[in-house]
């Protein structure tokens, strides 16, 4: 991976007990937020990448399935790209702003 938040690493874990989480971090390159909420058995994570950098989110296909972005599926989402990174699958994600629903 790439040093100094050129590429985020995404490694969420959706834990109903704490309900919600909110992170900001300000990176060399611009400021990185993630907060998720728990309810039953969903999780609705915002997530914010900076400019000049990626997000990097690892994910099986068995995981990937119970992700959907912006209400479709993460696999086949235009604004992911799924690929394979030091023989582990995710997806790459672009700077922006983005809401995902994940099923535990």
């Amino acid at each position: 991976m790439d040093a100094g938040f050129h590429t985020v690493v995404l490694h969420p874990v959706f834990d109903e007990r704490l309900g919600h989480i909110a992170f900001d971090y300000d990176s060399a390159y611009g400021a990185i937020h993630s907060d998720w909420t728990m309810t039953g058995a969903t999780a609705v994570w915002h997530l914010t990448i900076p400019a000049n950098t990626t997000g990097w989110l690892p994910l099986s296909a068995a995981e990937a399935a119970k992700y959907k972005l912006n209400g479709a599926a993460l696999s086949g989402n235009a604004a992911v790209r799924g690929e394979m990174r030091d023989g582990e699958s995710g997806f790459v994600l672009e700077p922006g702003s983005y809401g995902f629903e994940v099923m535990r």
